[in-house]
């Protein structure tokens, strides 16, 4: 594993790096694979949540933008406004609970070798950190999805999937670990009330299968 500064961080701080899995070529490509495999049952079964646009084909973060802008025009061109409230998961893929995803991956209706293929690429999976010439220890993961390897982003995408229903005239919209939820009225109260209430019934599912809003990112 390889720690990669992100944009515009402190290089002192240690949570300003994100941890990349360098992997042999054999490895990644059965990755590819079955993620192909699991890409293909999710569109052929119509599995993947419609308000998904992350790393989905012929999709982009734009949509979701254009969807937001459009609800908010329309609101204000009505007299009204649109209140929205982004949230960001921390550590999405480091905190992913494995346990969660197989759970996920039955109710899909993933079964046999598959399923136990993703089970052992998730499980037991061992680390060493390399910065320059050196090189730490062998470690155990209990928990997280691999960054750099191109099934991760389809595991956390099956980890979301179930994102809970909010209340109605709520519009949801998701792009991998970032979501927006918005509401759309001519009473400020009204909508609050209601956007605290769709809130809370992500802050339970956020307890419930271990993701971790970010309170610190503006």
């Amino acid at each position: 594993m390889k720690p990669i500064l992100k944009a515009n961080r402190e290089p002192s701080d240690i949570d300003s790096y994100r941890p990349i899995t360098l992997s042999n070529t054999i490895p990644k490509i059965m990755e590819r694979m079955v993620a192909n495999r699991v890409s293909w049952f999710m569109d052929k079964h119509k599995l993947m949540n419609v308000n998904q646009t992350g790393f989905q084909k012929g999709q982009q973060t734009t949509d979701q933008v254009y969807r937001l802008v459009r609800e908010a025009k329309f609101a204000i061109d009505s007299g009204g406004l649109t209140v929205a409230v982004l949230i960001d998961f921390s550590c999405a893929f480091d905190l992913v609970w494995t346990d969660a995803v197989i759970i996920k991956l039955m109710k899909l209706k993933f079964s046999g070798r598959i399923l136990n293929w993703i089970r052992m690429f998730l499980e037991n999976r061992e680390y060493r950190v390399k910065v320059d010439d050196a090189i730490s220890d062998h470690y155990t993961l209990e928990n997280g999805t691999p960054q750099g390897s191109s099934l991760s982003p389809l595991l956390f995408l099956i980890m979301v999937n179930d994102f809970p229903e909010l209340s109605t005239h709520t519009s949801k919209a998701l792009f991998a670990d970032d979501s927006t939820i918005w509401r759309s009225g001519n009473n400020l109260p009204h909508i609050m009330h209601h956007l605290q209430s769709d809130m809370n019934l992500v802050a339970e599912w956020c307890n419930k299968w271990g993701f971790k809003i970010n309170t610190k990112k503006q």
